[in-house]
């Protein structure tokens, strides 16, 4: 819909990983793409991308960096919460910028001031340490003086910046990956990890649109996918049998307690894979969420459930 929309037949990717985005739309979208252009600096990836494309042979071109001029359909997934962001602290009554200092041969954290904020005004509690994000911005404004005409399309981990600065988000969300662990420690095993942070979709969206883009919104994925046909697909799958069936899970009620065991496989590749599983009568699960809820505030849930019909009114 976008090749057809925008009168282009070129699709570009930053940041392609192992390939599997790429194959997907090529394999979907077929001669309807004239060229796909990954822009990906990673030697080691560029050779594992080159494996898995090379059934769509000359089609699939490679490129070290954003050229001067493009036109098409640019596509991003995780590519913007990898990109570098700078760190704010605040003790209470001042913000600092938090940089990396070298101490006794060890990498440690260094605080300078800064007239830097974050872009609301929130109550920010003594200790906050969070993000902002010059670079992907940055990057933004760049594809928008380059596109000349296409669209551009980001799948990311990020809030708007109402619930990104939240109070409670006081830890901000920098984060560490290696090996399907995760870490909140940057300074450990430097080079060894990856490291990202969400993404404030909300600065990322007010960005493209000063630097001239038509911002057709932000939503989440599921809501993304279920706006773009989804629920069709889901059926089929069902009917020939899903991931789920792959998992091979097996649930056992033993009545204080239930037991889940999964023997199967489960999907390597990133993506939603949630299953609501309820082993409970409607009464039993209504009485149990009271009772956590009440646990969970200090408190405690007396007494036994009943069915009935609510009063009027």
């Amino acid at each position: 819909q976008a090749l057809a929309t925008t009168g282009t037949d070129e699709l570009w990717e930053f940041g392609a990983g192992s390939g599997a985005l790429a194959a997907q739309l090529l394999g979907a979208l077929g001669e309807r793409v004239r060229r796909y252009t990954i822009v990906d600096l990673s030697g080691g990836l560029r050779a594992q991308q080159r494996a898995r494309l090379a059934a769509f042979g000359e089609r699939v071109q490679w490129a070290n960096a954003l050229p001067d001029a493009l036109q098409g359909v640019v596509v991003g997934s995780e590519v913007l919460d990898a990109m570098p962001v700078q760190l704010l602290h605040f003790d209470g009554s001042a913000w600092f910028e938090r940089g990396v200092a070298e101490h006794d041969g060890a990498f440690v954290f260094a605080d300078r001031e800064t007239a830097l904020r974050p872009p609301v005004r929130a109550p920010f509690v003594p200790g906050t340490t969070t993000e902002i994000h010059p670079q992907a911005e940055a990057f933004i404004r760049t594809l928008a003086e380059r596109l000349q005409r296409g669209a551009a399309f980001f799948i990311d981990y990020g809030f708007p910046d109402a619930e990104y600065y939240l109070p409670e988000r006081h830890g901000g969300t920098l984060m560490c990956h290696r090996a399907q662990r995760s870490d909140t420690d940057p300074l450990a095993d430097v080079g060894d990890k990856d490291i990202t942070a969400h993404v404030n979709f909300s600065a990322i969206a007010l960005t493209a649109q000063d630097a001239g883009f038509d911002v057709l919104g932000y939503t989440s994925q599921a809501h993304f996918l279920i706006n773009c046909g989804l629920l069709p697909l889901v059926d089929a799958a069902r009917e020939r049998g899903d991931w789920r069936a792959v998992v091979g899970a097996t649930f056992v009620d033993r009545g204080a307690r239930a037991e889940a065991t999964f023997a199967g496989r489960y999907p390597a590749a990133c993506g939603e894979r949630e299953w609501w599983v309820s082993l409970l009568d409607h009464p039993a699960y209504v009485h149990g969420m009271f009772d956590t809820y009440f646990r969970a505030a200090g408190g405690r849930f007396a007494g036994g459930w009943k069915s009935g019909t609510a009063p009027a009114g």
